[in-house]
């Protein structure tokens, strides 16, 4: 990326400019100034992202290729975009489907593959990222361009990072064996494996000392008396490797590297995972489940109902999720997508507290019937939400 900035000013007007680059040039906010910068002297001509980290040897990052021209007054075309997923014979496909095909003078489709996609769009479009997406997904959003975005219904939030998960996470049996006086400290852990098919289910706690009702434990003295026997049996033996962490010291070495002050408050939320698609989301109603590994969905408002926010859940379980998902994130190795925030936050969602009773009701009994592992016609929900999303217009 610096010797892209640096080949700028080399440029006579006219001339073209390519580069391949790591993929998060492309949409990572560290490159927005840079592509900024850019935009200022070049016209994008096209840009790709190849999903597939085997493209080059010993590379364990998406690859992108960029091509600008230096500005010179003169009309341009439409910027071509080329997406491929991270199967590993898409980005061949993509190329060889690219070199095919005559460049178009407009806005236009040349290829849509369930693998690969290859189309022109205005050159407005890319003044947010330069990241392509596949077709039809770009398609959908562009459709339901009118609805509010995750991030208008919902402060999304990282979960809680311990600093050593093995200090401080306990399988369902180690906190049975717990001391009743002693499991008040803890609380059940949304991690990687804890939803599926838009179930939360989990055997895993984290020790997690606050909250209202929880003793305050501010010197070791005090953790040492209240939790006897997790301190004896698990935490003491992991305090050298704790006090290495940033910003711990001998004095607060038992204490989690970041507690997200969110969620010491107990209140419904919907839950994530890191990585996942359609189905990688659930509902903790009593609002007792500490996110670890993942994301919270906090409710900007009060919902009418939990019927309302299950029904949410059963919209972000459909199939079509995960083409509305592959229009705003990136997608990894094995298909799956990163639900961070600052990708979910853009996707356009339904307003579930403004869809009719009747089909709240019919999308909250979906996720019900997934929460309890039930199997569940996913024809007939992906039909209800593509409704939902109609009745939201």
């Amino acid at each position: 990326i610096a010797f892209l900035h640096l080949a700028i000013p080399s440029l006579s007007d006219g001339a073209a400019i390519g580069a391949v680059l790591p993929a998060s040039f492309l949409d990572g906010a560290t490159s927005a100034p840079l592509r900024e910068h850019l935009s200022d002297s070049l016209t994008v001509n096209m840009t790709a992202r190849l999903g597939n980290q085997q493209v080059f040897a010993d590379v364990t990052v998406d690859p992108a290729l960029f091509v600008a021209n230096k500005r010179n007054g003169a009309g341009s075309r439409p910027p071509l975009l080329v997406w491929a997923d991270h199967n590993p014979s898409s980005s061949d496909m993509a190329l060889r489907s690219l070199r095919k095909h005559p460049r178009p003078t407009d806005v236009a489709c040349i290829a849509d593959d369930d693998h690969f996609s290859i189309y022109t769009v205005e050159q407005a479009s890319l003044d947010a990222n330069w990241a392509p997406r596949p077709y039809r997904s770009a398609r959908l959003l562009a459709e339901l361009d009118h609805l509010p975005r995750v991030k208008d219904l919902f402060s999304v939030q990282q979960g809680t990072i311990t600093g050593l998960n093995a200090a401080f996470l306990i399988s369902a049996e180690e906190y049975s064996i717990l001391p009743e006086a002693e499991r008040k400290f803890f609380r059940r852990a949304v991690t990687n494996d804890s939803i599926v098919d838009g179930r939360l289910q989990t055997s895993t706690w984290v020790f997690y000392p606050y909250g209202s009702g929880i003793p305050t434990l501010n010197t070791e003295e005090a953790l040492r008396s209240s939790l006897k026997t997790f301190y004896r049996d698990r935490l003491s033996q992991y305090r050298d490797a704790l006090i290495q962490r940033a910003r711990i010291t001998d004095a607060n070495w038992w204490h989690l590297s970041e507690r997200r002050k969110w969620q010491v408050e107990k209140m419904p939320k919907l839950v994530s995972t890191y990585f996942g698609k359609a189905g990688s989301f659930a509902f903790d109603a009593a609002g007792d489940h500490v996110v670890v590994q993942g994301y919270g969905w906090v409710p900007k408002r009060a919902w009418d109902s939990d019927a309302q926010l299950l029904a949410m859940v059963a919209v972000l379980s459909a199939p079509v999720m995960d083409m509305l998902l592959a229009g705003v994130s990136n997608n990894l190795a094995g298909g799956q997508w990163n639900l961070s925030k600052r990708f979910v936050e853009l996707m356009p969602m339904v307003n579930t507290i403004k869809l009719p009773a009747v089909l709240i009701e019919q999308l909250a009994e979906f996720a019900q019937d997934l929460s309890s592992g039930q199997r569940i016609d996913r024809t007939a929900l992906d039909a209800l939400v593509l409704k939902a999303f109609a009745a939201a217009s």
